[in-house]
Order: C-alpha cells, then sequence, then structure tokens
C-alpha cells in the first residue's frame, strides 16, 4: 500500500508542478496539440521464491491506444486505454494453464530527452484500473490496477520503443493481494 501512496505523491507532483512550470501549456492547455499512438507488446513475468505468487511460465500481451499531450516542454500526459489485455498463467503445479483476457482505462507522463518536439530519450510512470475475465492466481479481485515505469525511445514523430517494468495487483483492497511483476518491450506507432 505504501508504493501506492508514493505513486500519488509522484503523479501529483506531476500534475500540479506542471500548472507552475509550463506556462505555455498547463495541464490542458496542450491537448488540442496532442496526438494518438497504438502500442502493442508483451513480455513475461518474473519468478519468486513464494509458492504462492511464483509467476514462471507466465506472459502478457498488452495492446493500447493512447492520446497523449504536452503539459511542459519536455513532459506529456496521456489517457491510455488497453482494449487488449491477455495474461498467460500456469494455474497450478499440474502444469495446467489457463488464459486471462481483460481491459484497462489509466493515465501516463511521460519527460523526453528533447523539449516541444516530443522525441528522443523518455522515461515515463503510469497506472492504469484493470477488469480481467477471471482472478490472478492467488488473488482475489478481477479489478486491479496495472502500474509502472519504463524507458523508451522515440524515432521520429511517429516510430518509438521501449521496456517498461510493470506491477498488477489489486493494491491490498481484497486479500489475497499476490502481485503479478512483469518485464515488457512494446513498440508505438504515433499519428
Amino acid at each position: 500500500m505504501r508504493g501506492y501512496l508514493i505513486g500519488a505523491i509522484v503523479i501529483g507532483s506531476f500534475l500540479f508542478g506542471s500548472l507552475a512550470w509550463g506556462e505555455e501549456y498547463g495541464l490542458l492547455g496542450g491537448f488540442d496539440d496532442g496526438y494518438w499512438r497504438f502500442e502493442y507488446g508483451g513480455g513475461g513475468s518474473l519468478s519468486t521464491d513464494n509458492q504462492y505468487s511464483d509467476r514462471r511460465g507466465d506472459w502478457c500481451m498488452i495492446g493500447s491506444a493512447v492520446y497523449e499531450w504536452p503539459i511542459h516542454d519536455h513532459i506529456t500526459m496521456a489517457i491510455q486505454s488497453q482494449p487488449l489485455l491477455l495474461y498467460h498463467q500456469q494455474r497450478d503445479a499440474n502444469q495446467n494453464t489457463e488464459s486471462l483476457y481483460g481491459f484497462g482505462l489509466g493515465l501516463n507522463f511521460r519527460l523526453y530527452q528533447i523539449a516541444q518536439e516530443q522525441r528522443g530519450l523518455f522515461g515515463e510512470i503510469g497506472s492504469s484500473f484493470i477488469w480481467t475475465s477471471d482472478h490472478f492466481r492467488n488473488n482475489a479481485s478481477r479489478w486491479n490496477f496495472l502500474s509502472g515505469g519504463g524507458v523508451g525511445y522515440k524515432f521520429d514523430e511517429h516510430w518509438e520503443i521501449g521496456a517498461r517494468f510493470q506491477h498488477i495487483s489489486n493494491a491490498g483492497f481484497e486479500s489475497p493481494n499476490s502481485g503479478v511483476n512483469l518485464v515488457a518491450m512494446w513498440v508505438g506507432y504515433s499519428f
């Protein structure tokens, strides 16, 4: 729970800090200068020594539609939807498997290396509220949070690649709450 509090403080700092830093844009001032992006990526779950939360052999694929706009010279904000979320998990010790399908909606912030052009090296942080067709193993809720951060490179006004660390859990609202940790690669196309 403490991690989500820290995340809320960081996101709040971006939101309210952008009002003070970016007189050119403000929080919604650059909304009309925004653009759409499609992302597709996937990766594997990290294994643990805990028998209840070990995710060895699990993998995830996510397709996203994103609307991103500038809130400062180097910083953008985005509304992101994940209409395609597929998580494949080993269900038990007998190697039975199960695929979960889902969708999500959330916010994302990026800090770009090159001001005003939103390209070059960037770092990002974000969180989405997601629903899945069934429970993650040893997780009591089908409603969870997909939070994370990553780095990427935007080559030009269209193409970008990146890597993310992502965490899925219900933030302790229901028990049990064995989270999922993922390392993912993705590609994006903006228009």
